[in-house]
């Protein structure tokens, strides 16, 4: 299962690293256009603070999360979008649980990410695909005993206040897997 997984793995990082044709180029510029224009300025309006409810919420479980929020915010340029997310968790109340960033990656001509989190997670990754309805995240993602994932995350757009995100897992026969769904709406 490890050959197996790291094989898979490998194709992956492999396909993220790999050389673009002139059409692989021109989209991922157009995609960072779309990124850092009309995304980042969807995701920071209104002071950039999104929540959403757990449905994954379990009322008995000591830390498990109620409802997340996400604050998005602008980077030190125009192509550098920051977050922070909470959770508000039983037992606990809110706490800081990840920060992360997306920026433009020159060489690579890609839209890179980057997120820790709490238990020493790192998440590493880029957007594969942008469009105006939302976006495409693929990230590997490592654990702190060293356990390495493969995740997807889509964001779709569905009107000036609500976005909708799955997350799926690869898993060791390479089908993506959903692990959760969260409708996000901004906080007015």
């Amino acid at each position: 299962m490890i050959g197996k997984r790291f094989t898979i793995l490998t194709l992956v990082l492999l396909s993220l690293v790999s050389g673009a044709s002139a059409q692989e180029q021109a989209d991922s510029l157009s995609a960072k256009q779309v990124f850092f224009g009309k995304h980042q300025k969807y995701l920071t309006d209104n002071g950039g603070v999104w929540t959403a409810t757990d449905p994954n919420y379990q009322p008995d479980v000591q830390y498990s999360a109620k409802e997340h929020e996400v604050t998005f915010s602008k980077g030190i340029h125009g192509e550098h979008l920051k977050f922070v997310m909470k959770s508000n968790l039983n037992d606990v109340g809110w706490i800081t649980n990840m920060d992360g960033y997306y920026l433009w990656h020159p060489e690579k001509e890609q839209i890179i990410y980057h997120a820790l989190s709490v238990g020493g997670l790192i998440s590493n990754g880029s957007l594969r695909k942008v469009s105006a309805e939302g976006q495409v995240l693929l990230m590997e993602i490592l654990t702190y005993e060293g356990k390495e994932m493969i995740y997807k995350d889509t964001e779709t757009i569905i009107d000036e206040n609500t976005m909708l995100n799955k997350s799926y897992e690869l898993d060791s026969e390479g089908q993506w897997t959903l692990k959760g769904e969260y409708k996000w709406q901004r906080k007015q």
